[in-house]
């Protein structure tokens, strides 16, 4: 059966037997593919001493991003992200806002 050249995933001909078997096993190889790529979550502003946000992706190599969610009145000031660590990183923002924000992680690797 010909395959994919990235990820190894099996195309089966048309018309094949029994087809949904491979197709099947494509879709639980692109599902562990991309586990840990993207992953968000929610916490709210608490200034420049910072916010942890933890995870367990054990991860070195990934670049999380922040989204104000709720208005903070011209409050939140600008926002920053230090101590990027495997499991942890601080979000922190140079206003008195402590409004909703949505974090994201994308994996570089």
């Amino acid at each position: 059966m010909a395959q994919t050249p990235n990820l190894g995933l099996e195309k089966p001909a048309k018309g094949s037997l029994d087809w949904d078997v491979p197709l099947n096993n494509n879709f639980d190889i692109i599902d562990s593919e991309v586990e840990g790529l993207h992953v968000k979550g929610t916490a709210n502003f608490a200034g420049p001493n910072g916010v942890t946000i933890t995870h367990n992706l054990n991860l070195s190599n990934y670049m999380p991003a922040v989204i104000p969610t709720a208005d903070g009145d011209g409050a939140i000031g600008e926002i920053w992200i230090t101590d990027i660590a495997a499991n942890s990183f601080v979000v922190r923002n140079s206003g008195s806002a402590v409004t909703e924000f949505t974090w994201v992680i994308h994996n570089r690797t």
